[in-house]
């Protein structure tokens, strides 16, 4: 089926019409316009028919912001001190019945796993200050029985001879090594019927000649996602499962050198009428936990239907609740269509923009008709609609870059050369701090 994305692969403006001075201005500012209004009418009733369907699936009827609802659940305000979670597959009390698992009811669960790692991370450390330091006094029977056992554990245990577990081994020895950490995220495109053989391709050689630690991709298809498996390179990560009948979606990988902390989960927006959500997990890597999540936030539908609002409250409600996450590094990577209508991202206290700290003077457009001649001439919408914000403690920004910038050999479409897509990737990567 045809879907068309009326944001991420922006098009002409539709052909003038009556329209007051406001109007034209908005049209020529607004992005991801088609040249054919009923090309976007039919585009916009696909989008609202799949996203019906879907909610349907999910059991959602409305759309309320959920992020104050899923504080309050987690906090009793009578008794001052946080309840237990629910347990799975609980019913949640006022809530109407759900054959499967809500949004509101995935946000719930998984910020009861973030507080709860939280929790447990604060009693080890209570644990670790109040135990007593050796002394020259102590003799080898001090030694905690636990210690002693897992020591003796290791002793009996033979060496592995398998060449796999060898690998792994290497890879996680790797992982506590390492000193610099490797992000990057990139809108593949899901236009199939443009060369998307060879601009898989194109982008697993990124993947692979970069290696990096955490891959954030938006505009998966089930086509893109199994010739992107078919890859050797991905053979060395974790990836997010491929979504059942979903014509696009976002994906999130992690490599074999991290070491993982928890499985990869999936927060749907309530308030999305698209099916967009975030996506999270957290690993270890150079001995510190990190949690990495990608999202794709709402696209406009034209220049009338800009959904801003839906946006900015998409954005606000990922940051809060990564912001609670109990690892002090957190990245947030994604393409976030991010507008200069939208304002300033609402960050909390801690966060910055990668690309502007790293690279003040430079714009950092990853969306450019003048730097992708894939685009059609005279495409006007140059934006910086992908980013990647974070909150660091023991890791620091190093460098960031743009990558994807090279037409394929040999390859055109409509007469114009075609590059990996129609968006730029960001490659980011931090320093262990001294």
């Amino acid at each position: 089926m045809d879907f068309v994305d009326l944001t991420t692969s922006p098009e002409d403006p539709p052909a003038p019409q009556r329209r007051t001075k406001r109007q034209r201005s908005l049209e020529t500012n607004s992005g991801d316009l088609t040249s054919d209004r009923h090309e976007e009418q039919q585009a916009r009733q696909r989008i609202m028919q799949h996203a019906a369907h879907v909610n349907r699936e999910r059991g959602v009827t409305a759309y309320p912001c959920v992020a104050e609802a899923q504080r309050q659940q987690l906090e009793d305000p009578a008794a001052g001190k946080h309840t237990a979670p629910p347990a799975a597959g609980a019913s949640i009390p006022g809530a109407p019945h759900q054959a499967a698992e809500s949004p509101q009811a995935a946000g719930n669960m998984l910020l009861a796993e973030l507080h709860a790692e939280r929790m447990a991370r604060q009693v080890k450390r209570q644990n670790v200050t109040q135990q007593p330091l050796p002394t020259s006094s102590s003799k080898p029977d001090a030694m905690p029985a636990q210690r002693r056992l897992r020591e003796q554990q290791q002793q009996q245990q033979p060496p592995s001879s398998s060449a796999e577990g060898m690998a792994q081994l290497t890879l996680q020895q790797r992982g506590n090594d390492a000193t610099e950490l490797r992000l990057l995220t990139w809108n593949v495109w899901f236009r199939e019927d443009l060369h998307v053989t060879a601009r898989m391709a194109a982008i697993g050689a990124v993947v692979q000649a970069r290696q990096p630690h955490f891959v954030c991709l938006q505009e998966v298809t089930p086509l893109i996602y199994r010739l992107l498996a078919e890859s050797p390179w991905w053979r060395c990560y974790h990836a997010s499962p491929c979504p059942p009948d979903v014509p696009y979606f976002t994906a999130l990988l992690s490599h074999s050198s991290v070491q993982p902390r928890g499985a990869c989960r999936e927060l749907p927006f309530e308030n999305s009428a698209m099916g967009r959500d975030l996506k999270t997990v957290c690993g270890s890597l150079g001995g510190w936990p990190v949690r990495v999540a990608t999202t794709h936030l709402e696209s406009p539908l034209g220049w009338n239907q800009m959904n801003r609002a839906a946006r900015v409250a998409q954005c606000k409600q990922s940051v809060e609740l990564l912001d609670q996450a109990p690892e002090e590094d957190v990245l947030l990577a994604g393409d976030t269509n991010w507008g200069p209508d939208d304002g300033t991202p609402p960050l909390p206290g801690g966060w910055s923009d990668a690309w502007l700290h790293l690279h003040s003077g430079d714009p950092g457009l990853t969306y450019d008709p003048k730097a992708n001649p894939m685009l059609k001439p005279g495409n006007r919408i140059r934006r910086r609609l992908d980013r990647v914000w974070v909150k660091l403690s023991r890791w620091r920004l190093h460098r960031m870059e743009l990558v994807g910038r090279e037409a394929l050999p040999g390859l055109q479409f409509e007469g114009r050369p075609v590059l990996p897509s129609d968006h730029f990737g960001l490659l980011l990567t931090l320093c262990l701090r001294a």
